[in-house]
């Protein structure tokens, strides 16, 4: 799948197993543009601002498809109901029960779940196996998931499957594990009791945990990013319609930066397949891997696992507070729920309210890319009846970098003897096909590697280009981070110099810049003497705001 054009430097022979459609191909970290191209976009005194976006010329270049027709997203808060209850309020049962079933109408459940249905999976959120944990999808949420779903096709036999990492409901002598809790999450957290509701009686539901599931090995669809197939608990692909039930939630942002729809499909990898937690193989000795987890690919696997098993619906909830480890106290709930059939989209209106930029999100990013939904709100009918702005609310982030550019165009290596500036005009505009510029590439990483790019370089130069958009202009911070040698020129004027070597974080330095109203050129020359050859550069707004300070 990874594939892109980048003269003048020769491509690598394309693995055996994927065909040959005659474009260059480079390994790991670069990947010629599937899907929809991301614009990028920060957050601007609060509303978006596209951001290290390339000229709709290069747009053009790439081919992208554009969906057909708009995903529909639905988004409910208590403050819409027949008898409105203030979105800091404690919800009553029959609050969550109308928001959830209001989602989920508008947000098209009768388009899939037809009266004739045999078999309805429910995948929730069952992270730990502690009550009231935040960590948890709500069991109120799921009640009334289930209740939709029985009443729209009463004779289907309703599963509630989780495959947990950190639980497992008794202790198998079978099983190794590391610091597993035995426990039954599904009764420690009120789901058995949840659905033990009376309006159930008549209902066939059952609990099964994913870990132990008959599983089946599937290959992602076009090829996956992290691997190429990956076992799916059986219940998952056999269902007639697989419901994903998430909650709105905050995670490390290198690992994404939110937990919401796309996430949630970790625990549809079996245990038995990849062990406790999952990361570590199982069994022993056998050969097989477990799912990688490191920051730098753990985005590229949720975006093969979603490939892979094909969720119908996402029912997304934020009943009460949902935060991370370094919670600052700010309300980081909706009293709401979003729902619809496209899991990106659905990421990217959750991640809007709670205050991040979706075109920052990877999970967003990488699956619009597959073409796995659409991630631009733009793009996204958002039905419910509330502005989304009015809705927003700053949830805490981590870290202190949003995603950095991934799309460049790149002219190098050079001798270093050779890299003198002449040859390329830090004012810009650059064009592909000149100067040494090649068609642009997409890094998969922030970490941007040019290394991989360009078979291992050593002791040369390389530069990078990009152009975005700042509306209004105004003062910004550029967060950059290399491991060697960087220079960056803004619409022809030097703002940063690095001259040294040392290893990569995000970020290593902030430089203030002045952008200018309209477009802006940005080129950066990349030292390299040996091994690492990476860098990482984003632009953010120069705001004291939760909100404004992440993109």
């Amino acid at each position: 799948m990874p594939r892109c054009s980048t003269p003048p430097h020769p491509p690598c022979a394309p693995p055996a197993d994927r065909p040959d459609s005659g474009e260059a191909y480079f390994p790991c970290h670069c990947s010629a543009p599937g899907g929809n191209f991301p614009s990028r976009s920060l957050s601007w005194k609060g509303l978006p601002m596209p951001t290290l976006l390339l000229l709709p010329l290069l747009l053009c270049s790439l081919g992208l498809a554009r969906a057909a027709e708009r995903p529909t997203v639905a988004v409910v808060t208590s403050d819409m109901l027949q008898t409105p209850v203030s979105r800091d309020s404690v919800l009553a049962d029959a609050d969550i029960d109308e928001m959830v079933r209001w989602a989920m109408e508008l947000g098209g459940i009768r388009q899939i779940l037809k009266p004739d249905a045999k078999h309805v999976l429910l995948k929730p959120c069952i992270v730990v196996a502690e009550r009231d944990s935040w960590r948890n999808v709500d069991p109120r949420a799921v009640r009334a998931v289930a209740l939709v779903v029985h009443d729209l096709a009463p004779q289907a036999l309703i599963t509630v499957g989780e495959g947990p990492g950190a639980w497992m409901a008794e202790a198998r002598p079978e099983v190794k594990h590391w610091k597993l809790n035995i426990a039954d999450g599904f009764e420690t957290e009120g789901y058995r009791a949840a659905l033990a509701d009376p309006r159930l009686q008549d209902a066939r539901i059952e609990f099964v945990d994913l870990n132990f599931a008959q599983a089946r090995l599937v290959k992602v669809p076009g090829g996956g990013w992290a691997r190429d197939e990956y076992w799916i608990a059986a219940p998952v692909l056999d269902a007639d319609v697989a419901i994903t039930l998430p909650r709105l939630k905050t995670h490390m942002p290198e690992h994404g930066g939110i937990t919401v729809a796309m996430k949630n499909q970790m625990g549809v990898a079996p245990g038995m397949k990849y062990g406790w937690p999952k990361k570590t193989g199982y069994p022993s000795g056998s050969g097989n891997p477990g799912i990688p987890h490191s920051p730098e690919i753990l985005g590229e696997m949720i975006t093969d696992l979603n490939l892979c098993a094909q969720i119908d619906f996402a029912v997304a909830e934020s009943f009460r507070r949902s935060f991370d480890e370094g919670n600052d106290g700010r309300p980081d709930w909706i009293n709401g729920v979003v729902a619809g059939t496209d899991l990106v989209a659905v990421d990217a209106v959750s991640a809007y309210l709670m205050g991040f930029n979706p075109e920052e999100v990877e999970t967003v990013v990488n699956g619009e890319r597959r073409a796995l939904g659409v991630g631009r709100l733009e793009a996204i009918e958002v039905v419910g009846g509330k502005d989304l702005d009015h809705l927003r609310r700053g949830f805490p982030f981590r870290g202190q970098m949003g995603m950095a550019n991934r799309t460049w165009l790149i002219s190098g290596p050079y001798p270093h003897t050779e890299a003198g500036m002449a040859s390329v005009d830090p004012a810009g505009p650059m064009t592909p096909g000149l100067q040494g510029f090649g068609e642009p590439v997409w890094f998969q990483d922030d970490k941007c590697d040019l290394g991989q790019l360009l078979s291992k370089p050593t002791d040369c130069t390389a530069f990078a280009y990009c152009e975005f958009t700042a509306p209004a202009g105004g003062p910004a911070k550029l967060q950059v981070a290399s491991d060697k040698g960087m220079t960056v020129w803004l619409n022809g004027v030097q703002v940063y110099h690095f001259d040294g070597w040392g290893r990569i974080e995000r970020p290593n330095d902030l430089a203030e810049v002045a952008l200018q109203p309209g477009t802006n050129h940005l080129l950066c020359r990349l030292e390299q003497s040996s091994r690492q050859f990476q860098f990482s550069l984003n632009v953010v707004e120069d705001q004291p705001s939760p909100v404004a300070r992440r993109y």
